[in-house]
């Protein structure tokens, strides 16, 4: 056993960084909230105890979160009534902590249980659940050199539509895996390739996994 959290807490967005791990928002059993707690990673691995941070302008869960340079960005996400295309960011200041959240480019569609990976001095964010569809659209945005993200816009297709989807950058290749399409956990396996200007290419069909997979779920 380690340190406890300060409070119950499921469906939050967890960060690592500035050796210290983060728990943004989430379902404290009752209620979305929007506290944000954090703790050092001591030497050994083990972690330290939590504090509160400062809080996210609302409560979320659902959400996907990145780090572009010295900014953690929180990207779509559920409020306990509505899916929200709202992107927060703040800073990571020099010691671990974190800054005033600020408002950023919002989504072009709200969005949550989607996926957001990193490549190319680009941010891509990957299917999700929009409140009536299962989507298989990609939005991008640049992220700047000071790592602010920039307008988004649609970015291709997936092969197939769902939520909860596992990502996975390996150099200059993307990977789709698994998710959960309304109806059942999903097996599939995609991959593309990304070229020099951050542009995916075609999808390619990979080796299926033996079960439907999605959220740590397996059917």
């Amino acid at each position: 056993n380690s340190n406890p959290l300060p409070g119950i807490l499921s469906n939050s967005s967890l960060l690592a960084t500035k050796n210290r791990v983060y728990m943004i928002g989430g379902y404290n059993g009752s209620s979305y909230v929007n506290t944000v707690y954090s703790a050092p990673i001591n030497s050994d691995g083990t972690i330290g105890a939590w504090v509160t941070e400062t809080s996210i302008p609302e409560a979320l869960g659902h959400s996907d979160i990145i780090v572009t340079k010295n900014r953690v960005y929180m990207i779509g996400g559920y409020n306990g009534s509505s899916i929200v295309n709202t992107v927060y960011a703040a800073v990571i200041n020099g010691d671990g902590t974190l800054g005033n959240w600020f408002i950023g480019p919002p989504l072009p569609t709200a969005i949550n249980q989607n996926r957001v990976v990193i490549t190319k001095n680009r941010v891509y964010v990957i299917g999700g659940f929009t409140g009536s569809v299962y989507t298989s659209a990609i939005y991008t945005a640049p992220i700047t050199e000071y790592g602010a993200i920039g307008e988004w816009s649609i970015h291709g297709m997936l092969p197939y539509s769902a939520e909860g989807i596992y990502t996975a950058i390996i150099k200059d290749r993307i990977y789709v895996i698994g998710g959960w399409n309304g109806l059942s956990h999903l097996p599939n396996v995609y991959y593309a390739n990304i070229d020099n200007n951050g542009v995916i290419g075609k999808w390619i069909t990979g080796i299926f996994l033996p079960k439907g997979m999605s959220r740590g779920e397996t059917i």
